[in-house]
């Protein structure tokens, strides 16, 4: 690995839900060309959703069978809540967080929809998985009723340095 000095503007740069898709080093090199020595690097990531203990396992079940299939090797961060990412800056803590939602039964079916994994299923294979899912989530949850949707937030903060 090189040395990076950093000697940028930027106070603060963020990237959300997207990391695990780049080459590290090649970003980090613009984060430290960018980013002003002292300055923050926060990645930030959110995981597989929640709702109760009756719909979880179906929605654990969708999860691994569309990223299973597709995207395993990326997703593994995002599991891991980028803990095992390469970053190599000064770690400074953060809080567990959640967001949470309140969605109707349709507008649950619409996010699954627009996973990658779901539209690659589609694409390859001519398949959705999501209908079969939302018949089994129907099954367990009224249709009428608002469903409060858990998102885990997570982060890693580092402080950027004259070199790494």
């Amino acid at each position: 690995m090189t040395a990076w000095f950093c000697k940028g503007r930027f106070d603060l740069i963020t990237v959300a839900q997207a990391i695990h898709w780049f080459n590290f080093d090649e970003f980090y090199d613009e984060v430290c060309r960018v980013g002003r020595t002292g300055g923050l690097l926060a990645v930030i990531g959110y995981s597989m959703i929640s709702i109760n203990d009756k719909a979880d396992p179906i929605l654990e079940a969708l999860y691994e069978e569309a990223f299973g299939t597709y995207f395993n090797e990326n997703r593994q961060y995002l599991d891991q809540y980028y803990r095992t990412i390469p970053f190599p800056f000064e770690e400074i803590q953060t809080p567990n967080l959640e967001y949470t939602v309140s969605w109707s039964i349709d507008e649950l079916e619409g996010y699954f929809n627009s996973w990658s994994a779901i539209q690659k299923m589609k694409s390859d294979q001519g398949y959705n998985p999501v209908p079969k899912t939302m018949n089994k989530l129907k099954s367990k949850l009224p249709e009428t009723q608002k469903l409060e949707v858990s998102f885990p937030i997570f982060m890693r903060l580092g402080r950027l340095s004259t070199s790494r």
